[in-house]
């Protein structure tokens, strides 16, 4: 992710303009703090198009990411 100007983050630092974390649970938090300020009007299906154009290189992100929660039953660690 990149340094964070404006925004509350959790970042500890940069390296070339791109936020360094303590560790990597610091950076999805960081990450979840992004989303929720900029991203929360956003349907779902609008995440995901947003998630495999802008996110990853990998055109299909979404869908290996949806894979993954199922595969090792992510989605209620997050339904809380």
């Amino acid at each position: 992710m990149r340094l964070p100007k404006k925004r509350y983050n959790l970042c500890k630092g940069s390296n070339l303009n791109h936020a360094l974390y303590d560790n990597w649970k610091l950076s999805v938090e960081d990450r979840m703090i992004y989303d929720t300020l900029y991203l929360k009007n956003m349907t779902r299906t609008q995440y995901k198009k947003f998630l495999d154009k802008t996110y990853c290189k990998n055109k299909h992100y979404s869908k290996t990411l949806e894979k993954l929660i199922k595969e090792n039953d992510l989605k209620n660690c997050f339904n809380n």
